[in-house]
């Protein structure tokens, strides 16, 4: 307050009173702080800070691209034999790749629904979920168990597919990875937080969080294309190959033509924080005129060489050093006619 405005105060609290001077002075309030802008973890362009769903990911890319068909399919039906919750038996084309088919319905299943299901492979009924997997991971998918599943739910099923691609590792090893999203359930911890087990069990942190990439899944009238942004800390760490072939063999594995996956460096002028939640991004696909709200997925340190063998470790792993992740060992299955 200026020395004119002190004497104008005096002079309406003489004239008038106290309780018209104090409306005199709250006339013009401060203008409002603005929000505090999404947290940011790493150097990426990708914005957090609603956390994310805690899961794994094994599923060999192979076996995904073998019935990449299928699965559409089955997605547009009823998932379970009504009124109980048995899996329906046309998934049998998926069980004969043995344990990576099982552990590929797994997956579908747990983005899709948070429910369990029974399933036959191998002559054993099955128990989905098995014993401290999540489940229910979409938001959106929840009616694959109705009558005609998916099938008038175009979005559900991209982002089905979408869940599915990200969880796909190239070595089959089992490791850590965290979804978030618009449409993705849960948001009960971040990859640079403890992870609490559904035993009550505790795993620590290990080491920083690396963002890795954004995720969407456009499906057409003749193709389904799935669409990846990697995050500034992969396409640092994978300068020694093209992208086209680092993501490709991190979605396709030794199938690269067979599933449809374009790869983005443009992150950042195709994506955006969601208008849904600004805690979460959404991306514009190629010759869309608006955004659509991706799936972001992050890794421990620990996780990253196991999805991206023969690129470096992030330095936000190393401290600034530069570690090159073993020599990769790709595990490979054939499409089974």
């Amino acid at each position: 307050m200026n020395r004119h405005e002190l004497i104008l105060l005096i002079s309406v609290t003489a004239v008038l009173g106290p309780s018209a001077a104090c409306k005199k002075a709250s006339e013009n309030p401060p203008p409002p702080s603005p929000p505090p802008a999404p947290a940011l973890r790493g150097t990426s362009t990708i914005t957090s800070g609603g956390g994310g769903t805690h899961t794994v990911n094994a599923v060999v890319p192979d076996v995904y691209s073998c019935t990449q068909k299928d699965l559409e399919t089955r997605m547009n039906t009823n998932l379970v034999v009504p009124p109980g919750n048995k899996l329906v038996p046309e998934f049998v084309d998926i069980f004969k790749y043995g344990t990576e088919g099982e552990q590929l319905v797994e997956y579908a299943v747990g983005c899709a629904i948070a429910t369990g299901v029974e399933y036959d492979a191998g002559g054993t009924t099955h128990p989905y979920p098995p014993a401290g997997v999540a489940t229910g991971l979409l938001k959106t998918t929840q009616g694959w168990t109705q009558p005609s599943g998916l099938s008038t739910q175009q979005s559900a099923r991209e982002d089905l597919h979408t869940c599915i691609a990200s969880r796909l590792n190239p070595t089959g090893q089992k490791v850590d990875i965290w979804l978030e999203g618009t449409n993705v359930s849960g948001k009960e911890s971040a990859c640079d937080a403890p992870i609490t087990l559904p035993d009550g069990g505790v795993i620590p942190p290990n080491g920083p969080c690396v963002p890795e990439a954004l995720w969407l899944t456009d499906i057409t009238s003749d193709r389904l294309t799935i669409h990846v942004w990697p995050s500034d800390e992969v396409l640092a760490s994978c300068t020694q190959l093209p992208l086209d072939t680092v993501m490709k063999r991190r979605v396709c594995g030794s199938a690269p033509g067979a599933c449809n996956l374009e790869p983005h460096k443009t992150l950042s002028t195709d994506c955006i924080p969601d208008p849904k939640d600004a805690h979460f991004m959404a991306c514009k696909l190629p010759g869309a005129t608006s955004e659509r709200s991706a799936i972001t997925t992050r890794l421990s340190c620990s996780a990253f060489c196991s999805l991206y063998p023969g690129c470096n470790l992030p330095t936000i792993c190393t401290g600034g050093a530069i570690k090159p992740c073993p020599t990769p060992t790709f595990k490979t299955v054939p499409c089974i006619p």
